[in-house]
């Protein structure tokens, strides 16, 4: 309920992201290789849609965790 509520009342906030801006944070019902995020989408897309999107989604959080791994522990540059 509050996606719809947000999506109708949002402009009002002020002015949102263009269209193709928008598709390549978040989608729902139509694939965007692009995008970082989804909802739902194994509703509609393909299972090689939703491998690919996973793929992609877990390669950029081991990442994340691994950057942040080494600035934690000093190891920022070294190897391990």
């Amino acid at each position: 309920m509050e996606d719809v509520f947000f999506s109708r009342h949002l402009n009002r906030l002020g002015q949102t992201a263009p269209l193709e801006v928008a598709q390549a944070f978040a989608c729902e019902s139509r694939y965007q290789p692009t995008a970082i995020g989804s909802h739902a989408a194994w509703k509609y897309w393909s299972s090689s849609e939703l491998a690919e999107h996973l793929d992609q989604h877990w390669r950029q959080v081991w990442s994340l965790k691994e950057a942040t791994d080494n600035t934690v522990h000093g190891q920022v540059g070294a190897n391990k």
